[in-house]
Order: structure tokens, then sequence, then C-alpha cells
């Protein structure tokens, strides 16, 4: 029988097209930020073919310092619903159906121009100053990025935004919102994941509201582009430190508060509570009651489930899919498409090498003998990705420079131990966690340091016998003493703290106040010449060599030509020569 109702008809999308999208970004970078360094916004069923070339040059150094340091090249895609959810019902033209409003029309979330210039308010400072010429002065004033400043701007420049103080300008703000969910997803630190600035963001991503469009404010523009500060080594003995011995941190709350139970019998009832409170304090076993034997085992039982129960939780971090995987094994298709993905990534080496004088110099800066050196530096890497995508979206290439560092300045915990139960025994091994001393991360050496630390008091929390289990660097020799040899610590880059963070607040070092950021990586510029804050100090070409197999057509085949008859290949504009 027949089908009548069935029809066949053309589907919108023609034959795909060859791209050729070869591009280059010519930047400068700095230890610990992420930078976006190429983007392409993808059709639904675009393949793309992409083998990018980077180069790395450090700016000129006193010494070949003895450091090792990377560049990392990761390659993201985020379709356009995880930061727009009614995308697909918009291109579908369905949001009158799905939300019951035949008159409803939806647009994507914007960013206004006075958005823009109320955020360059928090991102720049005015200076003004004065030059004498004469018996007259002239007078200036001008704008400076601030440090925070100058890395936004780059994320915001380097997505394709601009602004030239036109508040009438607006621009769609996929792409920010892209970005931001990149960050969120890989590389934040899921401990800190409830900061003020992370609420915001994660807010912005899950906005669906149709009837009012998302418009970014300044300070949204502020909480997104605040991120993209690289925490260090989250697998690290001192970064990966628990708050207390339950938990990493006291927030995010990961706490399972209570468990009940009532027998039959009126004769006993339990509970045990495993969590923590809002100071962190781990919560203990409450027997509510008298406790019986069977009582007493039920506790225990229940403490070890839930013991288990909130490990598994605090080791896996804060997002949904992690936590799935970790009670289930495996993670789910709808967990799964909630998370941007990642393609790709290549990891290059930046080498530092020698540059020796041939003559004695001199010049008003100081003087140069023959076999004086300095440093130099070079990075040179590659890496090809391929990529098809079913859904619009874009897809990121994000570059971060990182030092491997490592914590020289406080005594290792093997030497402290004193008594039989400090050393290691099998039995005990992997038995819950121990404290990490203040002293094991740093220790003054000033003899004249007026309020001595207690470097005996916690930092943090780890793997019981964490001594045992890991590497310590260290540094010595006139290179370790600041008073023999200045400048010394120019030869590596090791992470480096001073008396000040214990003069300031005795908890200032504390695991909590997010150690594990790269805030401070500003430190890492005393490898350079200039050694102040105000510029970067990574000079990076990236070249993109870009084939995308898509769905539209050529940039030139625009013309449509109805009548029928033999076919001509014309270049446009005719044919030229360069």
């Amino acid at each position: 029988m027949a089908n009548l109702t069935k029809s066949v008809i053309p589907i919108a999308a023609e034959k795909k097209t060859r791209l050729n999208l070869d591009c280059d970004h010519v930047t400068t970078m700095r230890f610990m930020h992420a930078q976006p360094v190429w983007y392409r916004h993808m059709l639904a069923g675009e393949s793309i073919n992409v083998s990018a070339l980077s180069n790395v040059r450090p700016a000129p150094m006193p010494v070949p310092t003895y450091g090792r340091m990377r560049q990392n090249l990761r390659f993201f895609f985020v379709p356009y619903r995880l930061c727009f959810p009614q995308y697909d019902s918009m291109m579908a033209d369905v949001i009158g159906v799905n939300y019951g409003n035949s008159s409803l029309v939806v647009s994507p979330p914007a960013i206004e121009g006075d958005a823009i210039a109320s955020w360059l308010k928090l991102a720049i400072v005015s200076s003004a100053g004065t030059s004498a010429n004469h018996d007259f002065e002239i007078g200036g004033s001008y704008y400076l990025f601030t440090e925070y400043g100058r890395k936004a701007w780059k994320v915001f420049y380097s997505l394709g935004y601009s602004y030239a103080y036109n508040k009438d300008m607006k621009f769609n703000a996929l792409g920010l919102l892209s970005w931001a969910k990149v960050m969120l997803d890989w590389y934040e630190n899921s401990q800190y994941l409830d900061s003020a600035t992370i609420i915001e963001v994660r807010k912005l991503l899950a906005y669906n509201n149709p009837t009012t469009p998302l418009s970014l404010t300044a300070s949204n523009l502020n909480a997104v582009l605040s991120l993209g500060v690289v925490t260090y080594d989250s697998n690290g003995y001192f970064e990966a430190a628990w708050d207390n011995p339950v938990a990493p941190t006291s927030t995010p709350s990961n706490q399972f508060s209570s468990l009940s139970f009532q027998d039959i019998s009126a004769d006993y009832s339990t509970a045990a509570y495993v969590g923590t409170s809002a100071n962190g304090t781990p919560y203990m076993a409450q027997p509510s009651a008298n406790v019986i034997n069977i009582g007493t085992k039920y506790i225990h039982e229940a403490l070890n489930r839930l013991t288990d129960y909130q490990k598994r939780h605090q080791l896996s971090g804060a997002y949904e899919i992690d936590r799935f995987l970790s009670q289930h094994g495996f993670v789910s298709n709808y967990l799964r498409e909630l998370r941007s993905i990642y393609v790709s990534g290549q990891t290059f080496d930046i080498k530092v090498g020698d540059i020796y004088a041939t003559a004695t110099s001199s010049d008003g800066s100081g003087s140069s003998q023959v076999g004086d050196y300095a440093g130099r530096g070079f990075g040179v890497g590659s890496k090809s990705v391929q990529f098809r995508t079913d859904e619009d979206g874009i897809m990121i290439a994000i570059a971060t420079i990182l030092p491997s560092s490592g914590y020289y300045q406080g005594y290792d915990r093997n030497n402290r131990h004193l008594t039989k139960d400090a050393f290691f025994n099998s039995d005990f091994d992997a038995l819950s966690t121990q404290s990490i001393e203040k002293g094991e991360l740093y220790v003054s050496n000033h003899e004249s340091f007026a309020a001595p630390a207690d470097y005996i008091s916690t930092f943090g929390f780890t793997g019981r016998y964490g001594e045992y289990k890991r590497a310590i660097s260290r540094v010595s020799g006139d290179i370790s003493l600041p008073t023999v040899m200045a400048g010394g610590n120019s030869w590596h880059l090791m992470r480096e703290f001073s008396d000040a963070y214990w003069q300031n607040d005795a908890d200032n070092i504390y695991h909590s106040n997010v150690f594990s950021s790269g805030a401070d990586a500003i430190q890492y510029h005393r490898v350079f010449d200039y050694t102040k804050e105000d510029y970067d100090p990574f000079f990076c070409f990236f070249h993109f060599n870009v084939t995308a197999i898509s769905p539209c057509r050529a940039l030139f085949d625009t013309y449509d030509f109805e009548s029928l008859g033999k076919e001509i290949a014309l270049q446009s504009q005719g044919g030229k020569v360069n």
C-alpha cells in the first residue's frame, strides 16, 4: 500500500565546499595565563583539519636559567547550546511551540557597548604628566591597562571582539561564554568552584529565560575575563593538599550530613554524621541514644559507607560528570553532552641556552668581559588536529606557558621522625590522612625575624606517609645565599616564599587561600632582565594551516545562474598574479 503522507524533499544544505582558512596570530604571553590563540565558528556537518606551528621566544635573560619551561596548546569545541540553551530551538524556529508563546522571539546573549565601557574602567587606570620645554610645560594624560586589564583585553581581543568607545556597538557573547565554559570545565580547580566569580559565570552559562535575552553587564564581563589564571600541578604534594582531614575544602559543601536508622524495636536508635561544618570542622559519629551491640555494628558500617561516599565525591571533584563516573564507572550520554569537548593537545619544551661575549664592551649600564654569558631561549612545536561536528559551535585553541616548579625552602618531613610511630609501617599505609607542617613548605633563615612562626602547625592534609611518596627538589650553594650571590634565584624556577607570608597573617599560606592558583606567577619574571610585571616576557608566533570541509558555499560562489548550458570556471575579479 502506498504511503500517501510520505514525501521526499531536498535538504537545505548543498554539496560541501573545501575552504582554505590559514591564519597567523602574533602575541605576547606570560607564565600561568591561559590565552585563546585561534578559534573557528563551526557549522553542523563541518569537518576541519588544523596543523598548528608554535614559536616562542623568551625575553633576554641575565643568566642561562637552569629552569624548565613548557608551552601547552589545547584544542576544545563548545556547542553553542552549552552557553545559549535556546540556540537549537531558535534555529529550528520552534521557540513559540516550546514556550507556548507564538509571538516569542529570542536572541543570543549580547554585550552592549555601555557594558564594555564600564568594564574598561575596571581594567585601566588614568595617568597624567607634564614635560618641561623651555619656559613652558606641555601636559598630557593617558590610559594604562592594569595587569588584570592587559590579561583580560588579550582574551577579549583574541576572540574577535573590539571596542572603539562607541556605546551603540553590540556583540553576541557566544565567543566569550564559550571561553568561560572551557575554563570552568578544564582549567579551574574544582575545589574553588563556588567562589563568587565562578558562581556568577555558571549562572550566565545556565541562563534560560527566553522572554528576557541575556545582556552581559560590566560585572559579568569582569567575572568572565578574570578566568584563565592557571593552577599549579594539581598532583603536587602541596597543591593537592586538603584543608581538613575529610575534605579538600570547606566549600563547596560536599557533605552527606546525616544518616538515621530506626529499628522496629524501640530499644535503640542510631545516627551517624559525616561531613564538614561551615568552618571546615569534621563531623564525627554521634550516637543519639543508648546503643547496644547491634547499634554499634550499624554505626561502624554506616560510617564506613559514608566515609567511602564522602571520599569518592571529594576525590572526584565538584562536577556532575566526574561524580557520576566515580559512582557508576561510566558516564551517561546526557552528562557527557553537558561538557565542552577536549579535542587534542600538545606540550612543547622551551629551551634555554647561552650567549657568550666575544669582546670586551662597555656602555652606560655597565661593562662585559670576554667570556661573560647571558641566557637566551627558544621553543618550537607543532600539532595536527582533525575534528568533525554535528552541531553549531566554536572551536578554540588555548595556549599556556608553565614553569616546572619545585619547593626548596622547607625541611624534609622524614627528618622530623622522632618516634617509632612516625616511621613507615605497612600496616597503617593509606589509612586516612596526615597533616603537612607549614615548615615543610617554608622556613625563614633570618635570625632577626621578629615573630617566629609556628612551623609545626598545619598547612593542610595529605595521604598517610606522604613524605615517602614525593620528590624533593633542593637549591644549595651560593645560589641559595642572596647575601653572597645577589640575584642567584634567576638561575632557577623554584617557587619561592618570603617572611611576609608569615608576618602579615599566620594563615596566609594556608592551602585554602587558593595556594594552588598561579596568581603569584609574577615572581618568575626574576629570570628575565626586566623583572617588573608591566610587560609579558614571551613573544609568540602561531601559524594555523586550516582546511575545512564546510556545508556553506565558497566565498565568491554567491551568484545563481538559472540558465542551463556549459560551465566554465572563472577567477573572481579576473585573472591576476602577484
